[in-house]
């Protein structure tokens, strides 16, 4: 699980891999040849921080905390938060690929 922080720290769970532990793994990798492509979800499967109280308004349908409202600026903004401190810790690794989720977000205009 990713080292959240700033506005997302709330929401780091207790046994999340340090900033140290993500570099250490990314490292390694890239010795070997290997390219990480990170993941951070953008429309559905966002109940890693939709169930939190501090964040339900930012649900497309109060019922599931899964799918985010994408006409809500506010909401946008923290998931472009998310994606931006997931880049600032690859990109030192050759960052060539990001993957935006974007499926399952069955809820979208609901």
């Amino acid at each position: 699980m990713f080292p959240w922080d700033g506005a997302l720290k709330s929401v780091r769970s207790t046994d999340a891999y340090s900033k140290k532990d993500v570099e250490t793994i990314l490292r390694k990798a890239t010795s070997l040849g290997l390219d990480v492509i990170p993941l951070v979800q953008t429309f559905g499967h966002l109940e890693w921080i939709l169930k939190y109280e501090k964040f339900r308004r930012f649900r497309e349908n109060d019922k599931y905390p899964q799918v985010i409202c994408i006409g809500d600026q506010e909401a946008v903004k923290f998931v472009k938060e998310a994606v931006r401190q997931v880049a600032v810790v690859h990109k030192p690794f050759g960052l060539k690929y990001f993957h935006i989720g974007a499926d399952e977000a069955f809820e979208v205009c609901y």
